[in-house]
């Protein structure tokens, strides 16, 4: 039989009905009546999500039916509807029956087009009363179609959702997206006729966690939870509950919600609004049910699904006989999760899992090499039951296989790779298992069922792009499998058309993205294959078409005779691939790197390390995260700092020289500035061009890191291309990497502010949620953070001068002047501000911001100047403790150290002063004011002054392993991955401004917020090797500068250096900083000077060839003594 070749469709082809206008407000239904999405013309998404062909939406319409018998809950509209659809020019109509009621639901857009009404008619054909209610619920994104598929997350987070009080209807949500898309800020006010005292504006209010994973609205039924109210978080979802109706015997009633919709609404949400509210009276409407369609429904569509049972700590001792560390338990004693003790791998309980906002995940990348490759294949594990998704091969974003879930409720398990069971006649999809192991390239799933116990592993190869799926019944009797295959085949599912080749002789098939995309573009023989291990245990192999779908459907479908074992292998193909030059296996190095000591924080700081190594390299080589899932760009900052940070501090001067090369290549040519982002290669012509006025200093601080570390100072004469404005297209010209240099420094003279060495704000500093709202902030504000990180930048320049004996035009005297300027401007009353506004028409003169004198944002401290400040020495000694007693007072927080003393004000979205900070209605990531990569910022100035206790307890507060040893409001979260902030558990901005100081003292709740996606594990691990075990090469030299506090004493480790290993054993006696003694395999060294530090005595300098000389090719011991 010859091979089956497919052609996916796209969203165009795949809708079946239009309700309204296309160029207008308009419905887009699959067939069967499952809505793709609500539109405004073709460049505004009213919904979130797009629907699915195979799974439905999530919009809904439910009743909750209460009669003498009890209470029942039939779905009328979403997945698990059982109801007739059909559709007019004027209404989109569903039809249920049955013997005791029969309903009808009708949408119909306002005659002009400014909303739409939803009617539920409900006829009681039963022989007593009925009292029923209504929910009604919708995704909500008010946003382009690009900006909503990009991060649904992150869209959510700027609907300022508000509710609203109408003295006849009740509770009414407004939601406006402050966000601006295409220019306005569109505008969603809905409300219930018959009343509403119930409402919720988050997904997760409604589907509650992944062990709820059903389409099941926990807010009705006979064991309903109320809605409780207001939530601005990552999931936005309107949902209205109606008042009781009550309809006689024979009777019919009627519930109606309404939902106006303005294009642009510039304002913020007022009681005024309640005035688009009203319900104009229909005539009686008689619809012609006969007429009406079958719902399509599919295996997808609110399928039975198979959670593993919580497993005695018994049976988890036989799973897991070796010792276990840092074992996390609840209030109760009940087990959450683990990590092993001799072996990298982290293990977490059903029980945890369905308590954290989060659901718990891994993203797993093939093959060698710390530098981007088109061989790395990458997935993301979730532990809820997707065992694949997000797969790509060649680039994170451009070239997919498998697609995601894009929610974390568990509602759409026709995304990624899902695996089946046949029990009871039934198909069945695996949900949460019992327990969830995590290793750097594997992750293993156990579920323990009534039945049977099984297990499924995910792993992926080292040494090409590849991974495979196992599926083992450890006990019970052979099953029968179905693994189903969410594909997107391109960037995006449905976006394109793509080929899939199918042949079942082989249980195997090619997967090709669209031609004109992207990647095929670069590679037009890139590919993915899959295919089955064992031919002899595959049934059939085909798409969607035998289970309720159709086979241009984005679908795989593998199902199995009956087995104990199964295994099916995913590859990816691509000519862009190139071999490794990786001498050795950053796995293998991540796992050689050892601390030893009987101190809590030593074994949380051992176990996270390798976790924090694999998320950096997640970050570097295929760029995205869980959250962030979009991803696949460097930026400029990000990977300049941690990336290089993390490289340098592992001995990886090859990749770390090649990034610096690399991000030199995209400079601009005549601007001499950078883009904010850009994609990896070879898309790195996709770029944002502009970018914030720190940017061009970090590729000079990662150059002088990386000379100052390597001694490599050719790469100064290295011909390095240039970036050409506009075009984004690389040049042909090139010039010398020292000319970079020059240029880039111009570009540092040229943008001050006129009369001042202080540099212009421009379009934003590191802070990305205070970026100026208003143009002229662009040039008349100052960033003392930026200005103290120039400074730095400039002193580390002129000695890579003096040490390469190379002059740098524009260089002298600048330092200087940026130093003065400082203090004359931006230290005011001896506290430096964080941002001074210039006056329009003078450089001498402005206000504060930021600061006790600031009178218009309420703010007055904050905390990177001043951190920034003491790590480039920009300040004196008094004026060093000046500022530490700042931070200490006004700063640092039970999680933390918190960007400031207060969170800047929010009204409503309206943009004032700073965009994000005063857009976002979420408290969380950076504009919950506690942003993880700061307070790494934090530690590194604590071992900068030689505070080794405050060093050692700022590591534990952002150290995931066991974190509530030392974050005592820290709610559960995953334990093995890095978190970018902490992120207070309040319903609003609101709330967060009225309760602040509570979350300041630990008496709320914080959860972690976005995962991995982050240069910050690559700085942690940096900071341990270097600042606090203090060991890091410097022109020639290696420095020996441990910052340990007393109670460490003995502490031991093994870590890289150079081409060597060292372990290392330090003796903590009579100070916590600088060396007295210090010796290398017995022999005695001696310092030829010591670190330059203004705050304390530096530590030790000394001449790396009298250091080489006494190393061995292995078993090398350095003892450093205190």
């Amino acid at each position: 039989m010859p091979p089956i070749l497919k052609t996916l469709a796209t969203h165009d082809s795949l809708i079946a009905h239009t309700l309204g206008d296309r160029n207008s407000l308009h419905f887009r239904f699959f067939k069967g009546g499952h809505l793709h999405s609500i539109r405004h013309g073709n460049d505004l998404m009213v919904n979130l999500r797009y629907g699915c062909p195979l799974a439905g939406s999530m919009h809904h319409v439910a009743l909750e039916l209460t009669e003498p018998n009890g209470t029942r809950v039939i779905t009328l509209i979403g997945p698990g509807s059982e109801a007739r659809f059909s559709i007019t020019d004027e209404s989109a109509i569903w039809i249920h029956t049955d013997e005791l009621t029969k309903v009808t639901v009708t949408i119909s857009l306002k005659p002009d087009d400014n909303g739409w009404n939803t009617e539920i008619g409900v006829s009681n054909l039963s022989g007593h009363p009925i009292s029923w209610r209504v929910l009604h619920g919708l995704d909500i994104g008010l946003t382009s179609p690009a900006a909503a598929r990009n991060n649904e997350s992150y869209t959510s987070q700027y609907i300022d959702h508000h509710p609203l009080d109408h003295p006849i209807h009740g509770k009414v949500i407004a939601s406006r997206q402050n966000l601006k898309a295409n220019g306005k800020n569109p505008y969603l006010i809905q409300a219930c006729e018959q009343g509403c005292d119930e409402f919720a504006t988050d997904a997760s209010q409604v589907f509650g966690s992944t062990i709820n994973r059903s389409h099941h609205l926990q807010c009705l039924g006979a064991n309903a939870v109320p809605l409780a109210g207001l939530k601005q978080a990552e999931s936005s979802y309107g949902a209205l509950l109606s008042r009781t109706i009550h309809t006689n015997q024979n009777e019919s009633g009627t519930c109606r919600f309404t939902a106006a919709f303005i294009i642009d609404h510039p304002e913020p949400t007022s009681s005024a609004d309640l005035s688009l509210i009203g319900f104009p009276k229909y005539p009686p409407r008689n619809f012609n049910t006969s007429s009406a369609a079958e719902s399509c429904r599919t295996l997808f569509h609110n399928p039975a699904v198979l959670h593993g049972e919580n497993l005695k700590e018994s049976d988890l001792r036989n799973f897991f006989p070796d010792d276990w560390d840092l074992v996390e338990r609840d209030e109760i004693g009940q087990l959450h999760s683990f990590f092993l003790r001799h072996r990298t791998s982290h293990v977490v309980t059903r029980a945890k899992e369905v308590l954290g906002p989060r659901p718990h995940a891994h993203i797993l990348r093939s093959s060698a090499g710390d530098f981007p490759n088109a061989s790395q294949l990458s997935t993301t594990a979730l532990m809820a039951g997707c065992f694949n998704s997000l797969l790509s091969s060649g680039h994170s974003s451009f070239h997919r296989l498998l697609s995601f879930p894009r929610e974390t409720h568990g509602l759409t398990p026709s995304t990624g790779q899902r695996i089946w069971i046949r029990l009871n006649n039934t198909w069945q999809v695996l949900g949460v298992p019992s327990c969830f192991e995590i290793s750097l390239n594997e992750a293993r799933w156990i579920y323990q069922l009534a039945s049977h116990e099984i297990e499924i592993k995910v792993s992926v190869e080292p040494t090409r792009s590849s991974c495979s799926t196992s599926i083992t019944v450890l006990s019970g009797d052979p099953v029968e499998l179905l693994i189903t295959h969410g594909l997107i085949a391109g960037i995006n599912e449905y976006d394109e058309t793509a080929e899939v080749e199918i042949d079942s002789q082989s249980a195997s098939a090619i997967i090709r993205a669209n031609r004109e995309g992207l990647f095929r573009k670069e590679d037009p023989e890139a590919h993915f294959t899959l295919r089955a291990k064992d031919l002899a245990s595959v049934a059939s192999f085909g798409g969607a078409e035998d289970f309720g779908g159709e086979s241009s459907h984005a679908m795989l479908v593998m199902q199995t005779r009956t087995v104990r074992s199964f295994e099916i292998e995913i590859e990816g193909h691509s000519q862009l691939a190139s071999e490794s030059t990786e001498k050795s296996s950053w796995l293998d190095d991540a796992q050689k790197i050892d601390l030893i000591h009987e101190h809590h924080a030593v074994t949380r700081m051992n176990h996270i390390l390798p976790w924090f190594i694999h998320n950096g390299m997640i970050h570097l080589t295929v760029p995205h995260g869980i959250e962030q899932y979009n991803g696949g760009a460097w930026g400029t900052r990000d990977v300049t700092q941690g990336s290089v940070e993390m490289l340098l501090a592992l001995g990886r001067h090859a990749s770390c020289r090649e990034i610096i090369l690399l991000t030199y290549r995209h400079q601009f040519i005549g601007e001499n500035n950078w883009p904010q982002w850009f994609m990896t290669d070879p898309f790195g012509w996709i770029q944002q061009a502009h970018c914030h006025g720190d940017i061009p200093l970090w590729p000079l601080k990662a150059l002088c890191d990386y000379i100052e570390s390597s001694g490599d100072i050719s790469i100064l004469e290295e011909q390095v291309a240039w970036t050409q404005p506009g075009s984004a297209q690389t040049t042909s010209e090139t010039s010398p990497l020292i000319d970079h240099v020059a240029a880039n420094i111009k570009w540092l003279r040229d943008h001050c502010v006129p009369g001042t060495a202080l540099l212009r704000y421009g379009d934003g500093d590191w802070n990305d949620s205070l970026q100026p709202a208003k143009p002229e902030f662009r040039e008349r504000l100052v960033s003392s953070w930026t200005v103290a990180l120039c400074y730095q930048v400039l002193r580390r320049l002129e000695e890579l001068s003096r040490q390469s004996k190379r002059e740098f035009p524009g260089l002298d005297g600048f330092a200087d002047a940026v130093k003065a300027d400082c203090h004359k401007h931006l230290m005011i009353d001896g506290t430096i501000c964080g941002f001074f506004l210039f006056d329009e028409k003078s450089s001498s003169s402005g206000q504060p911001l930021l600061h006790p004198h600031d009178k218009l944002t309420g703010i007055h401290y904050s905390l990177i100047p001043m951190t920034r400040s003491m790590l480039g020495g920009l300040f004196s000694m008094e004026e060093m403790s000046h500022h530490l007693s700042l931070i200490e007072e006004h700063l640092l927080a039970a999680d933390g150290a918190r960007l400031m003393d207060r969170p800047p004000a929010y009204r409503g979205g309206i943009c004032e002063i700073f965009q994000r900070a005063e857009l976002s209605s979420c408290f969380s990531r950076e504009i919950g004011i506690f942003y993880t990569h700061a307070h790494l910022r934090f530690i590194e100035t604590m071992a900068h002054l030689g505070n080794a206790d405050a060093m050692l307890t700022a590591f534990g507060m952002v150290n995931p392993a066991d974190l509530k040893s030392s974050v005592i409001n820290a709610l559960p979260r995953q334990a093995n991955a890095y978190f970018s902030s902490s992120d207070a558990d309040v319903a609003s901005r609101y709330e967060a401004a009225e309760r602040y100081d509570e979350i300041v003292s630990g008496k709320i709740g914080v959860h972690g917020g976005w995962r991995i996606y982050s240069s910050g594990p690559g700085i942690f691990l940096s900071l341990v090797l270097t600042r606090m075990l203090g060991i890091r090469g410097h022109y020639g030299h290696i420095i020996i500068d441990p910052v340990l506090p007393l109670e460490l004493n003995g502490l031991e480790a093994t870590i890289p250096w150079e081409n060597h290993w060292l372990s290392v054993r330090f003796e903590v006696r009579n100070a916590t900083h600088t060396p007295s003694k210090v010796s290398l395999n017995g022999c005695e060294l001696k310092p030829a000077k010591l670190t330059e530090n203004p705050y304390r005595q530096g530590g030790w300098m000394i001449d790396a060839t009298a250091f080489g000389k006494h190393l061995g090719p292995e078993g090398n011991l350095l003892e450093i003594t205190l």
